[in-house]
């Protein structure tokens, strides 16, 4: 029995030994991807990937520098939800225009022209809710029937309601195709008067002329980092509850090796207490057979007696007749 218990605890340490290296593993993938997260973060709050005028205006009015009334202002990347295979084309699409600045009117928008100036900042290019146009492509239901046409820009992006004419100012007369093939069919029937954009960020521009190719910078993926943020933010809570259960069955597993170890003394002391009461007894049988041998020995030595005795009284009986 107490090798079977001891068979059981070196399997239990063996899979305590891969429970430990599995916490081990996933607390190197927590960390790593809290560390992205945070980068990812950090290059959000500061607006990385953005015109430098428009980074160091919206630093100026977080800090209050410049003042600016809270939801006045709004860069465009950041008011924009984006589904994961539109990201490259709509950041094409957009270009520079990602780091224009939404505004809620037009007097928002000639006081931070003015601080700009001001300040020697730089320029931006700004879109005051009530001013801005938006712009559209007519009779895009012509487009439904041609393969590879995936829809207007402004349309497969998501964003409050509120800022639908500054999107569809920027988007509204971009279409966005599933690759150049589509894209220059697309082109032809739009008589080449309205901008293309694939999935892969190639372009066919309005008058024709084509832009594409790969890069030869890292893409700064403005649009894409807020999926990724939310993305590893809920990795990073999944990975932490697969730790907590399994650091739960780390501290189970203990117990029941440490349980078992318990048995292992129990049996043991009783085994002892076994063998010392078994070596008592033996001595105490040794002991019986020992006083019988001599209890034999003794009768043996009392039958012996008994039949000389028995002799010598025969001899006498034997003498006294013969006297009589």
């Amino acid at each position: 029995l107490i090798e079977n218990k001891k068979h059981c605890i070196i399997e239990k340490n063996l899979y305590l030994a891969n429970l430990n290296q599995k916490n081990k593993n996933l607390n190197v993938i927590i960390s790593k991807m809290e560390a992205q997260n945070n980068m990812l973060e950090n290059l959000e709050i500061h607006h990385d990937g953005y015109n430098r005028t428009v980074k160091v205006l919206m630093q100026h009015m977080k800090s209050g520098e410049i003042k600016v009334l809270d939801n006045n202002c709004s860069v465009l990347g950041d008011i924009i939800t984006v589904e994961k295979k539109f990201e490259t084309a709509i950041e094409i699409s957009l270009g520079s225009s990602i780091s224009d600045m939404i505004t809620s009117d037009e007097d928002t928008a000639k006081h931070l022209i003015q601080c700009l100036k001001e300040k020697k900042l730089g320029r931006a290019t700004f879109l005051p809710l009530t001013t801005i146009t938006a712009r559209y492509i007519s009779n895009v239901k012509s487009l439904d029937n041609i393969d590879g046409y995936l829809g207007i820009a402004a349309e497969l992006i998501e964003y409050d309601p509120i800022y639908k004419n500054a999107i569809s100012y920027v988007l509204g007369r971009t279409i966005i195709s599933s690759n150049m093939d589509s894209a220059l069919v697309i082109a032809k029937a739009v008589k080449f008067n309205f901008r293309i954009v694939t999935l892969l960020g190639d372009t066919v521009n309005t008058g024709g002329s084509l832009t594409g190719g790969s890069a030869t910078f890292k893409f700064t993926k403005v649009i894409g980092r807020k999926r990724e943020i939310i993305e590893l933010t809920q990795k990073i809570i999944k990975t932490k509850n697969e730790l907590k259960k399994l650091n739960f069955n780390i501290i189970d597993t203990m117990e029941d090796i440490k349980l078992l170890d318990q048995v292992c003394i129990k049996l043991k002391d009783s085994n002892y207490a076994s063998n010392i009461e078994l070596a008592k007894i033996s001595i105490e049988s040794k002991s019986i057979i020992d006083e019988n041998k001599k209890i034999l020995k003794y009768k043996k030595i009392f039958r012996d007696e008994n039949e000389n005795i028995n002799s010598l009284l025969k001899v006498s009986n034997q003498k006294l007749l013969h006297y009589n």
